[in-house]
């Protein structure tokens, strides 16, 4: 959770949520100025008080796209793959491959 002591996960999600969408104008902020502005947001004002906002701070933003289309090239591809017989590896792990006694 970031700036836990001073926003809760909800109020973070709803902070980055605000400001993500394309404004009236149709003009997309950046992530980055996103991430500045919350960990700005989050910054003690003061660095004589209890602590709050004084500690080290890490922001991630993800976020999720739609699944694109397949791309011809890719259609190609898995039709290749179909008519030779084989399957595509996962993450270069080959777990079909034959065990030898």
């Amino acid at each position: 959770v970031v700036c836990r002591n001073v926003l809760s996960s909800q109020e973070v999600v709803d902070f980055i949520s605000a400001r993500i969408k394309p404004d009236q104008s149709g003009k997309v902020r950046t992530l980055s100025s996103i991430v500045e502005e919350l960990l700005d947001h989050c910054l003690a004002p003061d660095t004589s008080g209890d602590g709050t906002g004084c500690d080290n701070m890490t922001c991630v933003i993800i976020t999720l796209r739609a699944h694109p289309a397949q791309t011809e090239d890719t259609k190609k591809r898995k039709h290749q793959e179909e008519a030779e017989g084989t399957e595509p590896e996962e993450n270069g792990n080959d777990s079909k491959k034959a065990k030898s006694d």
